[in-house]
């Protein structure tokens, strides 16, 4: 929306879906959108596809995050986590190290952190080249993390039982005592 001018931008898909499950805009002003299709990047009127989508659910890309350098993530329902770079685009998965391949949110940190919420497999962060995560087995309340904020020195982290403020870090140095319970649903 601009002044009183409202302009819709609806996804190209060979199969008729149209919902956008996520947006995002890079350092050069693109708009990225996470469909069905893949992720799209919107520029004036060239669109492009960055990331393919699919006919399944699980190539569908669902969360998006901007690093400052224009690096972009894009987390897809179950076929994991895209990595674009100029001149570069790869898939990250469980193989690589990340907890699940079912992404449910992504942050991008200013100090280069990428925080990942996943569906099964709790909350993940990308650092230095590498995944490390925090699940139920090491001090997180579920398994399922389906957003987060990031509050400065810790990020919140909404589960599927609660409210969770996990400070970044102690999150670094001791992972099991990072996390604190704020709310649950009893």
């Amino acid at each position: 929306i601009r002044g009183t001018t409202i302009t819709t931008i609806v996804p190209d898909d060979p199969l008729g879906r149209t919902p956008v499950y996520d947006t995002a805009r890079t350092p050069d002003g693109a708009i990225l959108m996470a469909t069905h299709s893949g992720l799209i990047r919107v520029m004036g009127q060239s669109r492009t596809t960055l990331v393919p989508g699919g006919a399944t659910l699980t190539a569908a890309v669902v969360s998006l995050a901007v690093q400052p350098d224009g690096t972009v993530w894009a987390g897809t329902y179950g076929d994991g986590l895209w990595r674009v770079m100029p001149g570069h685009t790869d898939r990250l998965t469980t193989r690589d190290g990340l907890p699940s391949n079912a992404i449910r949110a992504l942050v991008a940190d200013n100090d280069g952190t990428v925080w990942i919420g996943t569906a099964d497999g709790g909350l993940a962060w990308f650092r230095n080249g590498r995944f490390e995560s925090l699940d139920s087995t090491n001090g997180l309340n579920s398994d399922y993390v389906g957003q987060i904020i990031d509050a400065g020195l810790s990020v919140w982290v909404g589960t599927a039982v609660g409210l969770v403020d996990v400070e970044k870090n102690r999150l670094f140095s001791a992972p099991s005592a990072a996390a604190t319970v704020v709310s649950t649903d009893g």
